[in-house]
């Protein structure tokens, strides 16, 4: 039985560029592709989300931003912490 989820999509943020990277397990696709930070290319990336396709970002100095304006269009939104973890003693 195919997984009827939505896309999973990871976003790398930088000053000038988000890499995004999208994984369809019900169209079994996988893409990679960036977009430009200005405003006009990330409303246009914003148009292509679906409400049930899930988000993961790393926590960086404007991820704040991209969370709120990416939960006007998806369901999920993940944010992690790019930091090392503790190692166990």
């Amino acid at each position: 039985m195919p997984n009827r989820a939505g896309r999973f999509i990871g976003l790398d943020l930088h000053n000038d560029t988000i890499y995004v990277s999208e994984l369809s397990c019900l169209e079994g696709t996988a893409s990679q592709y960036q977009i430009s930070t200005r405003e006009k290319d990330f409303e246009a990336f914003l148009g292509t989300l679906r409400s049930d396709d899930k988000v993961a970002l790393e926590s960086t100095r404007g991820s704040r931003y991209y969370v709120k304006r990416l939960l006007t269009r998806v369901g999920t939104v993940a944010v992690a912490n790019p930091a090392p973890a503790p190692q166990p003693a």
